[in-house]
C-alpha cells in the first residue's frame, strides 16, 4: 500500500513536471514546490515532489564558497531582512523574505525555529541558500523537525550572508 502511494505520487509529479516543462512554468524550485504541493497530500507525496523539484532545479541555490566577496551581515543589515513563514505541508516550512538592504544581495540565511517537546521549548537552526536582491522578496522552504504539538511557535533570522549588489 505504501509503495503504491509513493509510486502514484512519483507518477503525478512526473506528469506534472512534464506538462509544466511544456508550458514553461514553474521557473524556479520554489515555484515548483508551491505549484505542486497542497495541503491534501501525504508526506510521501510531499517528499516525492520535493525530490522531483530538487532534481529539476538542482542549481537553485549557490554552492558553499562559490560566491566571491560573500560576507556575514551586520546586525543592522540583518534587521532589514523581514518576512512571513509557516508550516506549508507536513514538515515543510516555507515563507517569503524581503531584503530591505540597499546595495546588498542576501545569499544565505540561518533561521532559528522554536517548537515544544514535552512542554519545553526546543530550538533548531536551519540554513538556507537564497539570493535576494535589494528591496526584493524571495520564497524559501526546507524540512523541519516539529515538536509534540505540531506547531512552530516562533522563528527568527539569526545570521545571514550577502554580497555587494551591482
Amino acid at each position: 500500500m505504501y509503495y503504491s502511494r509513493v509510486l502514484s505520487a512519483w507518477l503525478m509529479v512526473f506528469f506534472g513536471l512534464v506538462v509544466s516543462a511544456c508550458s514553461g512554468e514553474p521557473k524556479t524550485f520554489d515555484e515548483c514546490i508551491l505549484k505542486y504541493i497542497n495541503s491534501g497530500l501525504n508526506e510521501a507525496a510531499v517528499r516525492a515532489i520535493q525530490k522531483s523539484c530538487n532534481s529539476r532545479f538542482s542549481d537553485r541555490y549557490l554552492s558553499e564558497g562559490e560566491v566571491m566577496g560573500e560576507r556575514e551581515l551586520s546586525s543592522d543589515e540583518l534587521a532589514q531582512i523581514t518576512g512571513r513563514a509557516g508550516i506549508f505541508s507536513g514538515t515543510l516550512y516555507s515563507g517569503v523574505l524581503h531584503n530591505g538592504n540597499a546595495g546588498l544581495k542576501v545569499t544565505s540565511v540561518r533561521f532559528r525555529l522554536t517548537t515544544k517537546t514535552a512542554g519545553k521549548a526546543v530550538e533548531h537552526e536551519y540554513k538556507s541558500r537564497i539570493l535576494i536582491s535589494p528591496f526584493e522578496t524571495s520564497k524559501f522552504s526546507f524540512e523541519v523537525i516539529i515538536g509534540d504539538d505540531q506547531i512552530v511557535h516562533g522563528w527568527s533570522v539569526v545570521e545571514a550572508t550577502g554580497i555587494a549588489a551591482k
